[in-house]
């Protein structure tokens, strides 16, 4: 996501339509919006990625089973 002064900013929400871009200069209230969007999403992410580290770390690997638990073979 790009930003600064003349340059448009990727926002930080997907949806069926193109995407959409803010033209501006970081301080109004949609790029406020943006930025509350970006660090909520990149929370979930951190937590999410926390998550999953954990239930593979504490998985048992067992000779003969892929990772995915199923037989070899």
């Amino acid at each position: 996501m790009t930003s600064g002064t003349g340059q448009l900013r990727l926002l930080p929400w997907a949806g069926p339509e193109e995407p959409c871009y803010l033209a501006g200069d970081r301080a109004g209230y949609l790029s406020r919006l943006a930025d509350n969007m970006e660090s909520t999403q990149l929370g979930l992410a951190g937590e999410l990625f926390h998550e999953a580290k954990q239930v593979l770390d504490n998985r048992q690997w067992t000779p003969g089973t892929s990772p995915a638990g199923s037989p070899v073979g």
